[in-house]
């Protein structure tokens, strides 16, 4: 679901967290490392204020791992990362339902 890509997997819990994120914008698509951060802090800022969707649906000593890998060559506006993470949320927390 361009502009981003969600890997993700289920552990036994290792820290004090249910999820635990990575984020990444490939160096090929953007060379100044500004727009690479600017990219990363709007998929941080959208991550942890929807992360209680998914925090909600884990269940026992699990943990869910992910990364988030920028696939757009162009900049998105935050409102439209911030959509397309809270959709992404919502594959994973519909596939864990019917786990």
């Amino acid at each position: 679901m361009p502009p981003l890509r969600l890997l993700w997997k289920m552990e036994e819990k290792t820290g004090a967290s249910e999820t635990r994120a990575a984020f990444s914008v490939p160096k090929r698509n953007f060379k100044r490392a500004v727009d690479r951060n600017l990219l990363k802090r709007r998929m941080r800022e959208a991550h942890r204020k929807h992360k209680s969707l998914l925090n909600d649906v884990i269940k026992g000593n699990k943990q869910c791992n992910m990364m988030y890998i920028y696939m757009s060559r162009s900049i998105a506006s935050y409102e439209e990362i911030e959509s397309k993470l809270v959709l992404t949320l919502q594959r994973v927390i519909k596939e864990l339902d019917v786990k």
